[in-house]
């Protein structure tokens, strides 16, 4: 009877922004459960990463997709007040913004993302990191200086050199291999540029 429910309801919303969101929603559920399959036949030491991930990625897409569906064929006041009392989502506020707008934020995201992807080519993975976390936390964050330096120096130091040395990774050297020698602090000795 439920399902029912959920088919005619979905029949009556049509191709909405909700229904959309829905169906993206389902099609990151199979990319996550097809990731974790997949992580599942890896080695031990490669393994972990891709299922965390995989295990946080589904939950995350889960949780919103039988919300978006209990949600369905509810009344828009039905849908107010049970927005009102719960967590506001982006998702609600992204609909409302004007075209030009989403595109300028989608612009901006990926040219972070294309600049640390540079980065990584040119100097590699350790130094790529460090810059990217540094110059990110003081435009995005407008944070001092000091304040970007140190924390990017504490996230550098746990993602290559705690995880590196539990899961013995090997990182991109970059073309310039600046960093051509194990860096000499506690942590960074397995290190392989």
């Amino acid at each position: 009877m439920g399902d029912r429910n959920v088919l005619n309801n979905l029949r009556q919303e049509g191709w909405s922004e909700k229904t959309k969101a829905l169906v993206f929603n389902l099609f990151l559920i199979g990319v996550f459960a097809y990731a974790l399959i997949e992580a599942s036949t890896f080695p031990r030491n490669a393994a972990a990463f891709p299922l965390v991930v995989g295990f946080l990625g589904l939950a995350a897409t889960v949780w919103p997709f039988f919300t978006a569906v209990k949600s369905l064929g509810a009344s828009p006041e039905q849908e107010s007040k049970s927005e009102s009392n719960g967590i506001q989502s982006d998702l609600v506020q992204e609909f409302s913004m004007p075209t030009r707008l989403v595109y300028a934020k989608a612009g901006k995201f990926l040219s972070w993302l294309l600049g640390y992807y540079l980065g990584i080519m040119f100097v590699g993975q350790l130094l790529a990191t460090f810059i990217l976390l540094v110059t990110f936390i003081r435009i995005t964050g407008k944070a001092r200086w000091w304040v970007s330096v140190t924390i990017a120096l504490v996230e550098v130091y746990i993602i290559f050199g705690v995880i590196a040395n539990a899961f013995e990774v090997t990182w991109p050297t970059g073309i310039f291999n600046l960093l051509a020698d194990p860096l000499p602090m506690p942590g960074f000795s397995t290190f392989y540029f």
